[in-house]
């Protein structure tokens, strides 16, 4: 899923710049790849805010507290949904099934009231419904902006053979440097993901 889409980048752009919108296309998706990195940490997530069902997601990111609670840290934000979850302390134990009705979610989190031995590592294999949205247009206003603005940074990087600035200040034009904005960079810090990914 991309985060943005051709009419707001064109309008971005102002319409003053003439390309076909294959190329813009690919500008897009590449902001949206670009955004799932900074916000994840990880190389290689695609469509981390694509609202969606997950089927036996395998993560070893669980943790077990003194009172026996599971908490475990799924690849999608804003967890809606658990249909299934079961664990193991080790890779030489089979899974063991939790009970949904004790099965809590708390935005990027899952806690599972179990009454499991402590562990600070615990093998996890999960299904859910995760993410913020299915359709692009229903993606937070301030995510889209961002998207949009990389787009835009991205396609005009490579038309100026990626140099430091473009445009001169004292003549009253557009100043662009490399460095992200600074409401680029607070929408980025909103959205990073703090929770553990493996």
């Amino acid at each position: 899923m991309d985060y943005t889409d051709l009419a707001r980048v064109k309008s971005a752009m102002d319409s003053q710049e003439t390309t076909s919108d294959t190329v813009l296309s690919d500008y897009i998706t590449r902001a949206s790849r670009a955004i799932d990195l900074l916000i994840t940490g990880m190389p290689g997530v695609a469509d981390y805010f694509l609202e969606e069902d997950i089927i036996d997601e395998v993560l070893t990111n669980g943790v077990v507290d003194f009172a026996g609670r599971l908490t475990v840290w799924p690849h999608k934000p804003i967890i809606s949904a658990v249909t299934a979850l079961s664990y193991r302390s080790s890779l030489r134990d089979s899974y063991k099934d939790a009970d949904i009705n004790y099965i809590s979610t708390e935005y990027e989190s899952v806690v599972y009231e179990g009454s499991i031995p402590y562990a600070e590592k615990m093998f996890v294999k999960i299904s859910y419904t995760g993410g913020m949205a299915e359709e692009e247009d229903d993606l937070p206003k301030d995510l889209i902006d961002l998207a949009t603005l990389m787009s835009v940074r991205g396609y005009k990087e490579a038309r100026s053979g990626v140099g430091d600035s473009i445009g001169v200040a004292e003549l009253g034009t557009l100043v662009y440097t490399k460095a992200y904005p600074v409401r680029a960079v607070e929408v980025i810090r909103h959205y990073a993901r703090l929770a553990p990914w493996t």
